[in-house]
């Protein structure tokens, strides 16, 4: 083992990170972590062959105080990922009263300090109570009549885990289960219990096909370590809707080998067995012990199964990115996104996946899809609740890669963002797996206005797959880049990002005072025109955290362009002022093209068009204005449509700019060669969107 590999694995003392896993921990950019490393509100604990380190353990004490603390850095950071505390995702479940079950003993556990122990006595209680409500317990009738019952028979003063550690309440078969969930928290501290115990004596309901404690153990798992582990539970609709367009599609029959490789709490393997009935061919796997106990009881729950050894074999606690199976008719699941991997598992990843080989970013939905199709049969299929990003970004082409590879896409629903909290689009992708038999043709996809069929072949590119486009919205857009020769800022533009302070309280004022410049914000641009400052910062560049090179804030002309925004917005700029980094900087450099021509084309419906089509983003990346067509004009023709820019950039009336906008637009759309049919589609895409903005 060489010396680098030693600096991660060290275990005598204490586990060594690198910055790198640093920034990862605390959901912090790179530069964040350096710029807190020079002003040492973060210090390395230590180098090793003149690479700084930082111990684990005081990392993690560092950012529970944090982010407990009212005014801590990390609770003020819009990227919540630390965030000690719970979060109930109420989507999870269908039933309401399922949901208000939950609430109720979140509310009762208010305020105190729950612990692994105490989270699996929580569980165990509401298990039995489960149990008990279902009729499963040995002396209760287990009829029709009785499951049906959700009553939940829950004795007066005292909990049923109570009764059960004195010895009073027998389980039969389902002890061993219940033994399982309390793994790790015997002997139980009466003085804990004695804490809990307004929290277990809420009546619970068994409801089929709802995951009561699923959504419990969610709730009480803190919300760092779900978004760490990249653990987002599937909204109950969203997974209800998956399940149904399977059986549509005829590939839940009964019997069905299938397999959820990170099954958590068993959520999908549930509801495909309501549709099919049949407990034999359902697998799963989860490496959280916990979830994957409460996977066999919900299977118990629904089936009234007594053959315990067999879901165990069934339902494994294990890391399926390490298991060797195959031959599935389908494999399903919500695979977790953007989970933290370690060095070690890293290395593995790296020489076990195709994904991964040679990425300095893992990304866990990936492996996962990789997974999926090669634990497929020949013909069988992969469904899969992934992020739309897996077809938009250049991070992502090898996953993409593999799955030109490998399958044959025949589904795909786009979900937008349906996760609760979450601001991370998603969708359902169905793959049959077909080495070399990829195809766009007849690919069913739902987005969340319309239904369609792609009819013909995709050209689809590595870096892009817009596949959210109907056939006659592809045709325009092709009409677009190619009906008149374009230029595009690929290669040909410079790009400066804002100014990020590190600390807003202590280099921003919003009061103008000496040493002082104005500075401005995305929220301060608009087409055509710059808002007065609503800020003022002190421009000291060695201390601000990232800042580009002056000459690109001080130029004589310039484009700023919001930087979160649905579509371009940029305004010129001849006033060499800064901005911060919701507002970035464009300079064209495309020989014979006006920087106020390329303002006017980037502001126009055309521009507007294509980009909502072509990039589901809120965030305005350098490539996605790198590959925005820019029509080849004359001198002539753009000075005269700069002129009207001009005009417009200089009214004060608002009416007036409308009307000003509107003729420069049609110019615009004239120079793509569009006609009245493909104008009318644009107008009925954008609808009454400001043109304006």
């Amino acid at each position: 083992m060489n010396e680098q590999m030693c600096l991660f694995q060290d275990a005598e003392n204490m586990e060594r990170l690198d910055l790198n896993q640093v920034c990862q921990i605390l959901a912090i950019s790179k530069a964040t972590g350096r710029n807190w490393v020079r002003c040492g509100r973060l210090t390395p604990d230590g180098q090793h062959d003149g690479i700084p380190y930082f111990h684990r353990e005081r990392i993690d004490e560092w950012l529970l105080s944090m982010s407990r603390k009212p005014g801590g850095k990390l609770r003020n950071r819009r990227n919540k990922t630390q965030v000690q505390g719970i979060l109930l995702q109420r989507d999870y479940a269908c039933d309401k009263s399922t949901i208000k079950t939950v609430e109720a003993i979140m509310n009762a556990l208010a305020g105190l300090e729950i612990g692994r122990a105490n989270t699996r006595m929580i569980l165990a209680e509401y298990a039995l109570k489960q149990f008990a409500a279902r009729g499963l317990l040995p002396g209760q009738d287990g009829s029709e009549a009785e499951t049906a019952c959700r009553e939940p028979g829950q004795p007066i003063g005292e909990s049923l885990l109570e009764a059960y550690l004195k010895g009073t309440l027998a389980l039969g078969v389902y002890e061993e289960l219940i033994r399982d969930l309390l793994e790790g928290a015997l002997p139980i501290n009466e003085a804990e219990l004695e804490v809990l115990r307004p929290a277990l004596l809420i009546p619970a309901f068994w409801g089929a096909g709802d995951d009561l404690l699923g959504l419990l153990y969610l709730g009480l798992q803190p919300l760092a370590g779900r978004k760490r582990e990249g653990i987002y539970y599937t909204p109950g609709m969203i997974l209800r809707q998956m399940i149904g367009t399977l059986e549509d599609f005829g590939l839940l029959p009964k019997g069905c080998r299938l397999w959820d490789p990170c099954c958590g709490s068993g959520n999908f393997l549930l509801a495909a067995y309501e549709r099919t009935g049949c407990l034999e061919g359902l697998n799963g796997s989860d490496s959280d012990m916990t979830s994957i106990t409460l996977a066999r009881i919900n299977l118990v729950l629904a089936s009234g199964t007594k053959d315990i050894p067999a879901l165990k074999k069934q339902l494994r606690c294990e890391d399926s990115l390490y298991s060797r199976y195959g031959g599935y008719d389908l494999v399903l699941g919500n695979p977790p996104w953007g989970q933290y991997y370690a060095p070690q598992q890293k290395a593995y990843l790296k020489h076990a996946f195709a994904t991964a080989a040679g990425q300095r970013r893992i990304e866990s939905f990936g492996v996962f899809t990789e997974l999926g199709l090669k634990a497929c049969r020949e013909g069988g299929v992969l469904a899969f609740i992934l992020p739309e990003a897996l077809m938009q970004t250049e991070l992502h082409a090898p996953i993409r890669d593999y799955i030109r590879q490998e399958s044959n896409p025949f589904y795909l629903r786009y979900w937008g963002n349906r996760f609760r909290k979450i601001q991370c689009p998603a969708m359902s992708l169905f793959l049959k797996k077909e080495p070399g038999g990829f195809s766009t043709r007849g690919l069913q996809v739902v987005t969340p206005s319309e239904m369609f069929c792609i009819s013909g072949e995709r050209v689809l590119g590595r870096d892009h797959w817009p596949l959210d486009i109907n056939d006659q919205d592809d045709e325009l857009l092709k009409k677009i880049e190619t009906q008149v020769p374009v230029w595009t800022l690929r290669g040909q533009a410079e790009f400066a990002l804002g100014i990020v302070t590190g600390d807003n309280a202590q280099f921003l004022s919003r009061e103008p005072a000496p040493g002082l410049e104005p500075v401005w914000a995305g929220g301060q641009v608009f087409a055509y025109r710059i808002a007065p400052p609503e800020a003022y910062i002190r421009y000291d560049r060695e201390a601000l955290q990232q800042v580009a090179p002056d000459a690109d804030y001080r130029r004589n002309a310039k484009l700023i362009y919001r930087f979160i925004s649905q579509v371009p917005v940029a305004a010129y700029d001849d006033g060499q002022r800064l901005t911060l980094n919701s507002a970035n900087v464009l300079i064209p450099q495309i020989e014979g093209c006006h920087i106020k021509y390329v303002l006017a084309i980037l502001n126009s419906r055309v521009v507007q068009y294509y980009y909502l089509k072509l990039f589901s983003s809120l965030k305005v990346l350098r490539w996605h204005l790198e590959s925005l067509p820019i029509p080849v004009a004359s001198r002539l023709t753009q000075w005269k449509l700069i002129r009207q820019a001009n005009q417009l950039m200089a009214s004060d009336s608002k009416e007036q700019r409308i009307q000003l906008y509107e003729a420069l637009d049609r110019k615009i759309m004239e120079l793509y060669g569009l006609d009245a049919k493909d104008r009318e589609r644009i107008q009925e895409i954008l609808g009454e969107r400001s043109p304006l903005l």
